[in-house]
């Protein structure tokens, strides 16, 4: 049996206390604790499945355009494929750059980067 005791307090004194019974089976306990680990796991995969849907993939095919600013950057970085090499993308301090207007540039590079799993 799982019991709870609140003590019964008359002055900072305890002159009594009150029994709660939380479960009549220890074996209750026990499938309680197998429940909620089951919903933790299941919270924790969905979490990661929001996340996976959340984050925008793109790759140098999503670029589009024909001017030689957009296609720059596209061609210079599929010829580097697989190597490192450094890639900035200028903007605002403080802005997101993936939030510009175009914000394939700065995730494709991401993309094609070797540490890109």
């Amino acid at each position: 049996m799982v019991v709870q005791r609140v003590p019964i307090r008359k002055d900072g004194r305890v002159i009594g206390a009150v029994g709660l019974v939380m479960f009549r089976k220890v074996e209750d306990v026990v499938s309680l604790m197998q429940k909620l680990d089951i919903l933790a796991s299941q919270v924790e995969l969905y979490e990661k499945e929001l996340a996976a849907l959340r984050s925008a993939r793109y790759s140098l095919s999503n670029i589009v355009g024909n001017s030689a600013a957009i296609r720059g950057p596209s061609k210079r970085s599929g010829s580097r494929r697989g190597r490192a090499f450094p890639c900035s993308c200028r903007g605002r301090a403080g802005r997101e750059k993936s939030s510009s207007p175009t914000p394939y540039i700065p995730k494709a590079t991401e993309g094609v980067s070797p540490s890109s799993g």
